[in-house]
């Protein structure tokens, strides 16, 4: 008797590590930019920048969860998952094709995108640090609390209410804190006062010790930061 059961169909994942070969199909020259967003498996991929003549191609690795981006001159595309299959969203102007790699390379998929025209695309362009606190800040001392220049590379815990004389640098971490593996971690706010982070259910348990003073300040966040035009600026939301 013969099993006539279907076989199983490979199915992308997160963190497949992905090959991604860009092509220029368009008449004209195009500026492209890759970066990843978050620090995530086995590839980083910092910035590649490429000026492609018509026919030209560039190629970068990265895993979905990497938050790979590609930049056109018109906008931003994310690289996703969508029914299984990777995809640069939202992808107007993309052709795109994925299929398993080559053997002896060291990724699972491969995926073609040929640019054929650039459309204009906002649906992944972050906005600045300052616009994402301003948007979240409700408490008017807040506001004025959180107010002004920060590091390029910096995590902001922010709180729902001012807790009267904790200053901002209390809250400002001068480093990217990224969670994604929920790992306990150690850092040193900007104020010099020390920061332990930790999982606690679906978010982080955040306490923030000063050195001239005992009393421990204890904040609850989204385990997931908001994201800024920056990609080391990040923001985690006191829930």
């Amino acid at each position: 008797m013969r099993n006539l059961a279907r076989p199983t169909v490979a199915v992308a994942s997160a963190t497949d590590l992905c090959l991604v070969v860009v092509q220029n199909k368009t008449a004209e020259p195009l500026h492209v930019l890759l970066e990843t967003q978050t620090p995530r498996g086995p590839v980083f991929l910092d910035a590649a920048v490429a000026d492609l003549e018509p026919g030209g191609v560039c190629s970068c690795a990265a895993p979905v969860a990497a938050d790979l981006m590609l930049y056109l001159p018109g906008g931003a595309h994310r690289l996703a998952l969508r029914g299984g299959e990777l995809r640069f969203l939202p992808g107007g102007g993309l052709r795109q094709r994925q299929q398993a790699a080559s053997y002896g390379l060291p990724v699972r998929w491969t995926l073609l995108v040929d640019i054929e025209a650039d459309v204009a695309s906002y649906d992944h362009v972050l906005p600045l640090l300052g616009d994402v606190l301003s948007e979240r800040l409700q408490d008017p001392t807040l506001q004025q609390l959180f107010g002004g220049e920060y590091p390029p590379h910096c995590t902001v815990f922010l709180p729902k209410l001012h807790r009267p004389g904790v200053p901002r640098d209390r809250y400002v971490v001068p480093e990217a804190l990224f969670f994604v593996e929920r790992r306990s971690a150690q850092a040193v706010a900007l104020d010099g006062s020390r920061v332990s982070i930790a999982p606690a259910g679906t978010g982080l348990a955040v306490v923030i010790e000063a050195e001239e003073e005992l009393r421990e300040l204890r904040l609850l966040t989204d385990a997931l930061p908001l994201r800024c035009s920056e990609r080391f600026q990040v923001v985690y939301l006191e829930i």
